[in-house]
């Protein structure tokens, strides 16, 4: 904006001008970088050949899930399907689990905790699993209806 001159002033025989911040080159250079960046983040990206021939689908055995089960008073379930459950503490049950898993850190680690059980005692439960290196666990829920 120009400068404004006030008429009442120049009447009294001052002149004064009204100094207003000029905004328009302000503008200008935030236009200016946002189109310089629009340009450049496109040549910022890495390409990294990658090849994803497909050679055939792998048969893989799936594996049944070991289940761990935290009860309210401390006790720990460690059990799968073919082999039942066996009863654990909280030192003993990362070793039944290996027992269970036959050592295979892949093998799918399902998680079950009663209502009952404190938070932290199921995110120790998996803190424990994980440090171990069982890194494929998932919580099992139960859906409720009404």
């Amino acid at each position: 904006m120009a400068a404004q001159i006030d008429t009442a002033a120049a009447e009294r025989g001052s002149n004064s001008a009204k100094a207003e911040v000029n905004v328009t080159p302000f503008i200008d250079v935030m236009l200016v970088l946002l189109i310089v960046f629009m340009v450049a983040a496109p040549l910022a990206t890495i390409a990294v050949p990658i090849d994803l021939s497909n050679t055939g689908p792998e048969r893989v055995q799936a594996l049944p899930p070991v289940f761990v089960s935290l009860q309210d008073n401390g006790t720990i379930y460690v059990g799968d399907q073919a082999g039942g459950e066996v009863a654990a503490n909280w030192s003993s049950f990362v070793a039944v689990v290996e027992q269970k898993t036959g050592g295979d850190r892949n093998r799918q680690v399902l998680i079950r905790a009663d209502e009952k059980v404190p938070y932290a005692a199921v995110m120790r439960l998996m803190d424990d699993l994980h440090r171990r290196g069982y890194r494929n666990k998932m919580l099992v829920t139960e859906d409720v209806v009404g």
